[in-house]
């Protein structure tokens, strides 16, 4: 797959992803979409009886595409993060398909602010499921 194909791909999955989020409301018992009532459950809290590292972000992401910060921050502390991470994606990706930019600063604060945001993912997981962090 091209670069430009790959940057086209990443932005219109962004947009969708932040389309979703503006047009969803989120409550404790689920999500609904044009009244369309969705009871959303995670499937390792489900099964297993275990939050996964993600629990929560669906309801985060509606929150946050409301405007409703605090609620975004209740649902996933992290929520409001990858949210933003995502908003950026939309910026970022236009450029890099209309420029063609291959090693930009731009490109580097991209990386590290994605590397950054799975860290943190993963260590609000092992710090929730009781881990410490060394």
């Amino acid at each position: 797959m091209s670069v430009k194909i790959y940057n086209f791909v990443v932005l219109v999955t962004c947009i969708v992803i932040l389309t979703i989020s503006m047009t969803c409301q989120a409550n404790d018992l689920g999500i609904s979409i044009f009244g369309f009532k969705w009871q959303m459950h995670c499937v390792s809290k489900h099964l297993l009886g275990i939050r996964c590292a993600l629990c929560g972000m669906t309801h985060s992401f509606c929150a946050m595409g409301h405007g409703r910060l605090a609620e975004a921050f209740g649902y996933h502390r992290l929520g409001p993060l990858l949210f933003c991470f995502i908003l950026f994606q939309i910026p970022y990706r236009i450029h890099a398909i209309a420029l063609k930019v291959r090693r930009s600063l731009l490109k580097k604060a991209n990386v590290y602010f994605a590397v950054a945001v799975g860290i943190a993912i993963i260590v609000n997981w092992l710090v929730y499921l009781g881990g410490r962090v060394i």
